[in-house]
């Protein structure tokens, strides 16, 4: 028959944390038969029994951190027979019970060691600093877990939300007194602490004191600048800078104020003639985006007005203008920049070709009718001061007038006349017009020619070959007769 507990480890209590080696049971077993008996265990490396005496004992560190609540295993008994006969061997399944000790200090759900955390000063009393911190603590014997505060000078406090057990507690870090800020100043730095009766965990908490804004950004620096027209593309032209305007005394504006920068600024462009400036939003460089020309600006005489805004933003790097008043986190200036002329431009006529027509005869001093020709040069100052040469082989004609500034309509007169059709040489001219700046060194030139046409008048009467003429004729010629035949021409076409 087989053997039999009589006393078996079945629900039997052990501390967690024994110590290896320590005996925490004794098996007990009969045989029938009064065989020799040999105990055993299986499914655990955790216990270990002596095989003849059912001793018992922890063979590994028992944590019920990791085990759970209890340990299932088999015990096993064996009789031997001998003799030749088979063994009998029972297997019954046991649990035992681990019995916890407060051997774990509790843990934040928030796993890094400091927490930093931004409070505007202008947060009102019990305002929730930190909402929702989170201990456990995986033990579940010990103190109830209860969370204070050190080094909050009275200003923070621990406040708790819902039950509070052994393994878990909820709370908030609310603001107890009012906040100030203060430029350049340091973070307060505090420590959260859980209390489990023997351990304690430590959450340090950086405070920063974030400034409210109250005052829009001021402009500081120049806001103005020459600069040439030729500036080739990306060349720098100024820096805008802006402060946030709550680092500003209220006094005046200081140096140490200047470099306490505040609140980040941005910077866009609201108005950009001609689109002729680029601007970096980050740094308030404006540097030039396309082809400068002073010439695209006559009324102004070359000075362009920027309108620049300038926009703080919060500590996350967000415009301050989507959660504040406009008026309290923006400003706008203007910068003028004015352009100089560079002799950029020709003397250019307002047409290549120009057709005209003139009657012979006219007396001196006859301008060239309908020749509509203007000569323009758009650079200023010295720069549009431009000559005006007349090339005529014929030495007819003259051009007014002989030098101009910037622009000015131009007349062809008759100066050596009279013109006359019937001189074949005279019944057409082919001039050249040169305007050429007077005072650069470039000389910048253009050209046109005119085309004069002479229209013949009516100004030579007719006129026979000779200026007397005889003839005869028979005194029986019969009507028809040709008597003598006369020629005269006439010089007009």
């Amino acid at each position: 028959m087989p053997p039999f507990f009589t006393k078996n480890i079945d629900l039997t209590l052990i501390n967690e944390n024994t110590a290896v080696g320590t005996q925490v049971f004794q098996l007990e077993a009969k045989d029938p038969e009064n065989s020799p008996l040999l105990f055993g265990i299986e499914g655990t490396n955790l216990l270990h029994v002596n095989r003849r005496s059912g001793a018992v004992s922890v063979a590994a560190n028992i944590d019920r951190e990791v085990s759970g609540d209890s340990i299932k295993f088999f015990v096993t008994l064996e009789d031997i027979v001998g003799n030749g006969h088979e063994n009998n061997l029972v297997r019954v399944p046991v649990t035992v019970l681990i019995i916890d000790e407060n051997d774990n200090k509790p843990e934040f759900a928030l796993r890094e060691n400091l927490l930093k955390v931004d409070v505007f000063e202008n947060s009102t009393f019990d305002s929730k600093i930190i909402d929702g911190i989170e201990a456990t603590d995986a033990d579940i014997v010990g103190s109830i877990l209860t969370a204070f505060c050190e080094a909050c000078e009275h200003r923070f406090k621990v406040k708790p939300i819902g039950e509070t057990t052994t393994n878990f507690i909820r709370f908030s870090l609310v603001l107890t007194d009012q906040l100030e800020y203060k430029p350049n100043s340091s973070p307060i730095n505090i420590r959260i602490k859980v209390f489990d009766g023997v351990h304690n965990a430590t959450l340090n908490v950086e405070i920063i004191v974030r400034d409210v804004q109250n005052k829009p950004p001021v402009f500081i620096g120049s806001t103005t600048a020459i600069i040439a027209e030729d500036l080739p593309i990306a060349s720098f032209v100024l820096r805008v800078k802006a402060i946030d305007g709550d680092v500003i005394s209220n006094d005046a504006f200081t140096q140490e104020s200047s470099t306490n920068n505040g609140r980040q600024i941005v910077y866009h462009l609201l108005s950009n003639p001609g689109a002729y400036f680029s601007l970096d939003s980050r740094t308030g460089e404006i540097r030039v985006a396309n082809r400068l020309d002073k010439e695209a600006f006559p009324s102004t005489n070359g000075v362009i007005t920027l309108k620049i805004k300038a926009t703080e933003l919060d500590s996350n790097g967000v415009l301050t203008s989507n959660i504040e008043p406009e008026t309290q986190c923006s400003s706008i200036t203007s910068v003028t920049i004015t352009l100089q002329d560079v002799n950029d431009e020709t003397p250019t006529f307002n047409k290549h070709e120009y057709q005209v027509s003139i009657a012979e005869g006219v007396p001196n001093g006859t301008p060239l009718a309908s020749l509509d020709m203007i000569v323009e040069d758009k650079d200023t100052g010295s720069n549009g001061v431009f000559n005006i040469a007349l090339n005529d082989p014929s030495g007819i004609f003259s051009v007014e007038p002989p030098i101009a500034t910037g622009s000015t309509s131009v007349s062809i007169k008759v100066t050596n006349g009279p013109l006359d059709y019937e001189n074949p040489n005279q019944q057409k001219f082919i001039l050249l017009i040169i305007a050429t700046e007077a005072f650069t060194i470039e000389k910048l030139s253009s050209t046109a020619t005119v085309t004069v046409t002479v229209e013949d008048v009516n100004d030579n009467a007719p006129k026979f070959e000779n200026e007397m003429y005889s003839a005869s004729v028979l005194e029986d010629a019969i009507p028809g007769t040709i008597v003598k035949a006369i020629r005269a021409t006439d010089r007009d076409s």
